[in-house]
């Protein structure tokens, strides 16, 4: 028993000298691991393999808008971020979020935003059959996410959109990009065309499309000259001019309203061209006005003294009130237009867009209106505009010498374009001098 109790003993202080010498037998630091960053990968973008760093490689990210134009180009190294979408996180301007099916992107660096487009994911020139927050990035490869016309895609029932829809829409956001930014920022005073502008603009809010892209900044002369109006002096169309431009600023002066009732009910007549600008405040004012009620109730009898569209003025006017429902007789205008070339022009073909969008009526329907030759082939009324007035130069319309000799407006056609789009994407009559009138739905 007590030769077993000293072999005990003596295993025990065998063991303990063990630890001791193990825990101190070197005056070593204790080694750390290298530096990773926050993504797992080493600090110098290489792997250490064996005290050698091996370098893992790049790849690329590209950006490509609506109108085909590289918005962003990144060379990423491998091993930074997990997949894809955390790097377009990490290094783009993005809005988007993570879902219930992947990743579902709304914009990168300011890439358009509509509902008719989205940016497609790329790996390597293919669609990609994964949400990019599936993908993880590997060396040399090419990650593009291009904004492509989703609705002019044949997913097997037929595309929504042609190639002119798609037009349509590519000249709009040229327009809201290029021209109306100048033309707005530039503006100075309300008395000349830029009203024009201003109703795109708010119209283009009202539809719903991305607001921040027509978040100009207004002139101080502008704004200095808004505020100087004294309102109960304005007459006829500048009524509207002062409105739109004051509306668009913040600024409508508060004895507007009351003015406003005091030349409505001086009104004698409706049928000149200035009636759509007398009569679009009323909207936003809730005008209850008795002259309103006369106006909506008229049969067309619009001044026709610069062409047969005058009547079309009176008309638009007139839906902003009323359920109109005339059949457009476009065959007769597009005729005079091009009997008497001065006419003829972006501006006049304008004016039927806006009162054919203000009736809820599609100027593609050849059924309905015809077919209309230009240079020998026949189009729908909407792509006849486009043979005849698009630039693909400019990717914008043309300003014929015909607008420019009588001075037209031609800031105008943008507004039957948009005109047109809402009513297309909303389905709905849009009207650019306010919200269109809808009929009250039975109970």
């Amino acid at each position: 028993m007590r030769n077993k109790f000293l072999k005990t003993l003596l295993l025990m202080l065998v063991a303990f000298f063990a630890i001791v010498l193990v825990g101190c037998g070197t005056n070593e630091p204790e080694k750390k691991d290298d530096p990773i960053d926050n993504n797992g990968g080493d600090n110098n973008g290489g792997e250490n393999n064996g005290g050698q760093t091996v370098d893992k490689g790049t790849y690329t990210i590209k950006v490509v808008d609506y109108d085909g134009k590289e918005i962003g180009n990144k060379t990423i190294e491998v091993g930074k971020y997990e997949n894809v979408y955390l790097a377009l996180q990490g290094e783009f301007k993005t809005v988007g979020s993570i879902g219930d099916y992947g990743a579902w992107l709304v914009s990168i660096n300011d890439s358009l935003c509509d509902s008719n487009w989205s940016l497609m994911f790329y790996e390597n020139g293919q669609q990609s059959t994964n949400t990019c927050d599936k993908v993880a990035p590997v060396k040399d490869a090419v990650y593009e996410f291009k904004n492509e016309c989703w609705a002019a895609v044949d997913y097997g029932y037929g595309a929504s959109f042609d190639e002119i829809d798609v037009l349509l829409d590519k000249v709009i956001y040229n327009y809201v990009k290029t021209t109306l930014k100048e033309v707005v920022e530039g503006t100075k005073t309300y008395t000349g065309s830029t009203y024009w502008e201003m109703l795109f603009i708010d119209l283009f809010k009202r539809a719903g499309y991305t607001a921040s892209m027509v978040d100009y900044k207004f002139s101080s002369e502008l704004a200095a000259e808004i505020e100087a109006v004294d309102v109960s002096t304005l007459e006829g169309a500048n009524i509207g001019k002062y409105y739109s431009h004051a509306k668009a600023l913040g600024k409508v002066a508060e004895g507007f309203a009351s003015a406003y009732e005091t030349k409505l009910s001086a009104v004698e007549s409706w049928n000149d061209w200035v009636t759509p600008f007398v009569v679009f405040p009323a909207k936003d004012l809730n005008s209850t006005n008795e002259k309103l009620a006369v106006l909506a109730s008229e049969a067309i009898t619009g001044d026709t003294t610069w062409g047969p569209d005058g009547n079309l003025w009176k008309l638009t006017a007139q839906a902003l009130f009323a359920d109109r429902s005339e059949a457009l007789d476009l065959k007769s205008y597009v005729d005079t237009w091009d009997s008497k070339s001065q006419y003829g022009t972006n501006t006049s073909n304008a004016i039927v867009l806006l009162a054919a969008s203000a009736l809820n009526q599609d100027v593609r329907d050849t059924e309905k209106f015809g077919k209309f030759t230009y240079n020998e082939k026949e189009y729908d009324y909407l792509a006849y505009m486009f043979a005849k007035f698009y630039s693909e130069d400019l990717g914008l319309m043309k300003v014929t010498e015909a607008d420019t000799a009588t001075n037209a407006s031609t800031n105008q056609i943008y507004c039957g374009l948009l005109a047109y789009k809402v009513m297309r994407d909303s389905k709905k009559a849009a009207n650019i001098f306010g919200t269109a009138y809808e009929a009250p739905t039975a109970e």
